[in-house]
């Protein structure tokens, strides 16, 4: 992971992760149980307070940009 966000154009960059989103997984399984929703808050929450403590802002959380999301976190 890497960023400038003092650069003329702020910029951020990720690890690949291969793996449905959020979004597509609840598409097509279906809401997850209350256990794993818990779970998949706390990591939400975290990775956003090291993204804030970083000084940057994610400016599209959405179901959709939520990874990874495997086909065993149902479980």
């Amino acid at each position: 992971m890497d960023a400038d966000p003092d650069a003329a154009i702020p910029w951020l960059a990720t690890a690949y992760i291969c793996g449905p989103s959020l979004h597509q997984a609840v598409a097509e399984r279906g809401p997850p149980p209350p256990a794993t929703v818990r779970r998949l808050v706390a990591g939400v929450a975290e990775a956003l307070i090291g993204i804030h403590a970083a000084g940057l802002v994610h400016q599209d959380l959405k179901p959709s940009n939520v990874l990874p999301w495997t086909a065993t976190a149902w479980a």
